[in-house]
C-alpha cells in the first residue's frame, strides 16, 4: 500500500498488554477507519480525510511500531499460543526446570493448531517467540458433520467448520444449539472454549440403590446427553440433571 502523509492529522498509538499478546490500536483525528493486521509483525493502517477539505480522501499510512515484538518462556501461560518454525502451538502445560548443572530450561506440552497433534518440546530459559493474536467469538454449535463440528456466528449467520482433531475433547460437553466461545488464532478458528462447569441430563445409568443418600459412598458410570460417560454417586437416577467439572470430568452436584 502506498503511504502518503496524513498532513496535520495527528495519530495516537495506544498499547495494551492483555496476557499473552500485545494489542495495539492507532487512532487518527477525523478518523474514517482503522484496521489492525496481525502477522509476522503488527501493522496499523489509518485512513482519514483532509484536515481542511473533507471531500479529499487521504490514503492509508502504514506503521510498524513493534516489528520485533516477542515473548519469552518467562511469559508462558497455559492456554496461550506461540509460533514455532512457522506453525502455531497452544501451550497445554509447561514447567520451569533449574538443574544443578547446566542452564535452566522449560519443558512444555504443546498442541499444534494445524492438525491437533500433541508434542513435547523443551526450550532454553528466556528463549523468545512471536506472540500470536487470539480472539474469542460467540458462536452457536449446529451439528457434527462427521469429521468436523459446524458452528454459526450469531451476528452474521456465517457458518464455519472446525476439524474434530483440532478441537479435541471440548465438544463432549456441548449440545446442538448451545452457544460457545470459538477461539480464533491469527484469524483461523482453532479451538472451542467451554465453561469450567456445565449442567447436563443423565440419559443412562443403573437405577439408584434404595437407602443411598447424598452423603453415601460409592459411584457408578452414567451417560450424559452428549454421550460422554462420567462417574456419579449411586443415588443419581436417569433423567436427573447434574453439574460436571469439564476440566476433570468429575461430578459436582445435582443441578
Amino acid at each position: 500500500m502506498e503511504a502518503r502523509p496524513l498532513g496535520i492529522a495527528a495519530a495516537v498509538i495506544l498499547i495494551v498488554v492483555p496476557g499473552d499478546y500485545r494489542a495495539l490500536q492507532l487512532r487518527c483525528v477525523s478518523l474514517d477507519r482503522v484496521s489492525l493486521y496481525v502477522g509476522g509483525y503488527i501493522t496499523f493502517a489509518c485512513a482519514t480525510t483532509h484536515p481542511t477539505d473533507p471531500d479529499i480522501a487521504i490514503e492509508s499510512q502504514i506503521f510498524h511500531p513493534f516489528h520485533d515484538m516477542q515473548i519469552s518462556t518467562n511469559q508462558f501461560k497455559n492456554g496461550s499460543h506461540i509460533e514455532i518454525d512457522g506453525s502455531i502451538f497452544k501451550i497445554l502445560e509447561f514447567q520451569h526446570v533449574k538443574p544443578g548443572k547446566g542452564g535452566a530450561f522449560v519443558r512444555t506440552k504443546l498442541r499444534k493448531i494445524d492438525d491437533g497433534s500433541v508434542q513435547d518440546k523443551t526450550f532454553r530459559a528466556g528463549e523468545k517467540f512471536r506472540p500470536v493474536h487470539t480472539e474469542s467469538r460467540k458462536m452457536q454449535y449446529l451439528y457434527d458433520s462427521g469429521d468436523a463440528a459446524v458452528f454459526m456466528d450469531s451476528n452474521d449467520y456465517e457458518q464455519i467448520e472446525i476439524p474434530g482433531d483440532v478441537i479435541g475433547e471440548a465438544m463432549q460437553w456441548v449440545l446442538p444449539n448451545d452457544e460457545v466461545d470459538v477461539l480464533f488464532v491469527d484469524e483461523r478458528p482453532s479451538d472451542v472454549q467451554v465453561a469450567s462447569a456445565i449442567e447436563m441430563k443423565v440419559t443412562q445409568t443403573n437405577p439408584g440403590i434404595k437407602g443411598d443418600t447424598a452423603s453415601g459412598g460409592g459411584s457408578k458410570p452414567a451417560t450424559l446427553e452428549s454421550g460422554v460417560v462420567v462417574s456419579v454417586p449411586l443415588f443419581i437416577d436417569e433423567g436427573e440433571t447434574i453439574r460436571v467439572d469439564t476440566r476433570s470430568g468429575e461430578y459436582i452436584s445435582r443441578a
